[in-house]
């Protein structure tokens, strides 16, 4: 199984959905490959030709290596001038290497002047015309090289925000026309979203063989004839060796987790996971936080990044009394915890540093 993360996400740190879901097909003995075409489709852009001559242009290009060593580094991020210029040469770079169609491209953001990733007829355009996408001189090329070599059946996609879906099926549409006989699976919470509305149909058959709502872990390994074991008490701990952890823009590894799906308050009104019916489902904190000081030991990143929807006031207590041993962060609600400094000082002691 290839499970692909497509462009355009932040390329700090490694994808924490694809990394739990290589976490339980290598748990279950499943051999899978990992292909992250976010990091590798931003720095293969920017490696290209470009299509103006001015002066900054010429000079985003000559310090392209000097730029990216910067994010690399924690030198680059001693002061926020050096930084600022990394980020605008290269971000200048991905203007002028990119195709004619497209509006923005960022680090954080890709836009086409004439397709919307809202219009479904749209994202069928362009898994027609793989070609009109700006990453395509480096997805045709890297795509069919991973897919013979592996001699997959499967080809998974993640997809999470608007800013990866004409990418994501700019990438099936050439899989599917180099490989017809591939099964794409496509997840992600940009896909549940699509999936949980009452008029969802699967507008992609043909390209999309099976759509998954929610957390992957379970149905791709009934893809593949497995069960998942009745006596797991907790998900499988995500993986991380197939990830390029050295060649993300940080200045040492970020470490994704997630220790729930869904949110534990439910209750704002503008959350999609309540308009979505999404149920809340969570690691035992005391579990998730032993499981982050073992990830840490293992891996050690400079930083931990929560990505739950909000950290938990359970998880932060396990934090508290058993902390990761290195700095860490994630969003919470302001709760009655928070209004108690010395809670507050147990946090900042664990690592907290937001």
């Amino acid at each position: 199984m290839l499970l692909v993360h497509p462009p355009v996400t932040k390329p700090s740190e490694p994808p924490a959905g694809p990394a739990r879901l290589s976490g339980a097909l290598s748990f279950h003995g499943i051999e899978h490959h990992i292909l992250d075409a976010n990091l590798e489709g931003l720095l293969a852009v920017m490696s290209g030709p470009t299509s103006k001559s001015d002066t900054w242009t010429k000079r985003a290009v000559r310090d392209r290596t000097r730029s990216l060593n910067a994010l690399r580094s924690l030198h680059g991020y001693t002061d926020i001038s050096r930084y600022k210029t990394a980020v605008a040469n290269l971000h200048r770079l991905l203007q002028v290497c990119g195709s004619p169609g497209v509006s923005r491209l960022t680090f954080a953001d890709y836009g086409d002047r004439r397709l919307s990733p809202l219009r479904s007829t749209d994202l069928l355009e362009i898994a027609e015309h793989p070609e009109k996408s700006p990453f395509y001189p480096y997805f045709k090329g890297r795509l069919p090289v991973l897919i013979e070599q592996s001699g997959t059946a499967f080809a998974g996609f993640s997809l999470n925000y608007l800013s990866q879906a004409l990418s994501a099926f700019a990438m099936i549409g050439c899989v599917k026309k180099m490989f017809p006989g591939i099964k794409v699976v496509l997840g992600g919470s940009l896909l549940t979203s699509w999936m949980r509305r009452a008029a969802w149909r699967n507008q992609f058959n043909g390209l999309v063989d099976h759509a998954i709502g929610g957390p992957g872990e379970g149905p791709l390994l009934s893809l593949v004839g497995k069960k998942t074991d009745p006596n797991l008490s907790a998900p499988c701990s995500p993986s991380y060796k197939l990830f390029p952890l050295e060649d993300y823009l940080a200045p040492g590894l970020i470490l994704p987790y997630s220790s729930s799906s869904g949110c534990y308050w439910g209750k704002c009104r503008f959350c999609p996971e309540r308009a979505e019916g999404n149920a809340y489902s969570q690691i035992p904190p005391i579990n998730a936080a032993n499981e982050l000081r073992e990830l840490a030991a293992r891996t050690g990143p400079l930083l931990i990044h929560l990505t739950d929807n909000a950290v938990s006031p359970a998880l932060m207590e396990s934090l508290c009394r058993t902390p990761p041993g290195v700095p860490w962060y994630g969003f919470a609600r302001i709760t009655r915890h928070l209004a108690d400094p010395d809670f507050c000082m147990a946090l900042k002691q664990s690592g907290c540093v937001m």
